[in-house]
C-alpha cells in the first residue's frame, strides 16, 4: 500500500486509478526512448517506476490472498476453523470471505484496473492452483469443520475466477456465489451446531450418521447444501459457477487467448472432484449402518431461522435466479 501511495500519490481507489493509467500510458514510450538511448532524466525516471507499480501491485495481492485463504497463504484456515468455536468458524467462512472478496473487487478491478494486464495471469495461477489444492486435500479429510475449511479454500479459487474474468458475467458470478455462498456455509454450520447443541461434539463426518433416520429435514437441509457447494443443477451454486465459467469463456474469445479456456477447463474438471467429499455426507446421513446418537436434536428459534432461510434461498436461487441477476446488474458499474 506503502508503494503504491507514492506511485499515485493518493489512497483514493479512484485517484489510484486515473494516476496508473497516465503513468502507464508514458511508461511504454520511455522505455522504448531507453532502449533507443535518446531518454533523458524524465524518460529514466518513468521507466524505473513500472517495477515498483508492479512489486506494489503484487505485494498488496500477497496480503489480499492471505484475507481469503488462497494458496500459497492458506494454511491458517484449516487449523482456524477446527479450533474456532463452530458459530465463529460459520462467520469466518461467510462474512469474512464475502467482505474480503468485496475488497478484492473494488481493488483490482478499480485501482489496479489499468495494470489488469499485468495481474490478470497472477490471479489465474493462483485460482488454479487454490481450487486444486482445496479440492484435493478436502478428500481425505475426516474432520467435518476442517472438510469445509479446505472446501472454503476452494470456493475462494472460484471467486478470484470473477476477478479474472473481469466482464459483466464475471462480476454477475461473483455476487450471485457469494451470496448463495454465505447461505450454503451458514446452513452447513448450522446443522454441525445443531449436533453439538445436546452434547454431541458433531465434528466428524461420521457424526452425521444416521441422520436422516432421526432427523430427516435436517438430513434433506443438509443434502441440500452439499449439492449446492458441488454446483449441482437446480442449486444457487449452480447459477454461481455458471456465470464464473461463462466469464472465464467470454474473456477468452473477447482476448483471444487460450490460458482462459484452459482455466475453466481445469475448474469445471476440479467441480467433479468437489462432489466426492460433499457427497460423503450424504452417504453417512442416508446409507450409514448406525445412528451416531439417538438423543434428538434442539434448535434455537434463531438456528432454524438460519436454516430455513439458507435452504429457500438456495432453491430459489437454484430455480428461478433472475431477480437476483437483475439486482446484480444493477450493482456493477456497466462496462
Amino acid at each position: 500500500m506503502s508503494l503504491i501511495y507514492g506511485i499515485a500519490g493518493s489512497t483514493n481507489i479512484g485517484e489510484i486509478a486515473n494516476s496508473f493509467s497516465q503513468h502507464l500510458s508514458k511508461i511504454q514510450p520511455a522505455v522504448q526512448a531507453v532502449r533507443d538511448g535518446t531518454a533523458g532524466d524524465p524518460e529514466k525516471a518513468l521507466a524505473g517506476l513500472r517495477p515498483f507499480m508492479l512489486f506494489g501491485m503484487i505485494a498488496l495481492s500477497a496480503g489480499l490472498f492471505f484475507k481469503v485463504a488462497a494458496v500459497p497463504f492458506h494454511m491458517w484456515a484449516p487449523d482456524v476453523y477446527e479450533g474456532a468455536p463452530t458459530s465463529v468458524t460459520a462467520f469466518l467462512s461467510t462474512g469474512s470471505k464475502a467482505a474480503s472478496f468485496a475488497l478484492y473487487a473494488r481493488i483490482f478491478s478499480v485501482a489496479l484496473g489499468p495494470m489488469r494486464e499485468d495481474w490478470a495471469p497472477l490471479l489465474g495461477l493462483v485460482a488454479a492452483i487454490t481450487i486444486m489444492v482445496g479440492n484435493w486435500a478436502a478428500v481425505t479429510q475426516e474432520n467435518s469443520k476442517r472438510l469445509l475449511a479446505y472446501s472454503s479454500i476452494s470456493n475462494a479459487g472460484y471467486l478470484l475466477l470473477a476477478l479474472v474474468a473481469g466482464n459483466l458475467y464475471g462480476d454477475i458470478g461473483l455476487i450471485v456465489y457469494l451470496f448463495v455462498y454465505t447461505l450454503m456455509n451458514m446452513g452447513a454450520f448450522g446443522v454441525i451446531i445443531s449436533l453439538r447443541r445436546r452434547g454431541i461434539i458433531g465434528d466428524n463426518v461420521d457424526d452425521l450418521t444416521g441422520l436422516a433416520q432421526k432427523e430427516p429435514f435436517m438430513a434433506a437441509m443438509m443434502a441440500i447444501f452439499m449439492l449446492s457447494l458441488g454446483g449441482l443443477p437446480m442449486t444457487g451454486g449452480f447459477i454461481g459457477k455458471y456465470f464464473l465459467f461463462g466469464g472465464l469463456i467470454q474473456r477468452g474469445t473477447a482476448e483471444r487467448k487460450s490460458w482462459y479456456y484452459w482455466l475453466a477447463t481445469w475448474a469445471i474438471l476440479n467441480t467433479v472432484v468437489s462432489f466426492y467429499y460433499y457427497v460423503r455426507f450424504i452417504k453417512v446421513m442416508y446409507l450409514g449402518d448406525r445412528i451416531a446418537d439417538n438423543r434428538p436434536l434442539a434448535l434455537s428459534p434463531a438456528l432454524q431461522v438460519v436454516l430455513v432461510v439458507s435452504v429457500i434461498g438456495i432453491i430459489v436461487v437454484g430455480v428461478y435466479p433472475q431477480p437476483l441477476i437483475e439486482l446484480a446488474q444493477t450493482l456493477i458499474p456497466s462496462k
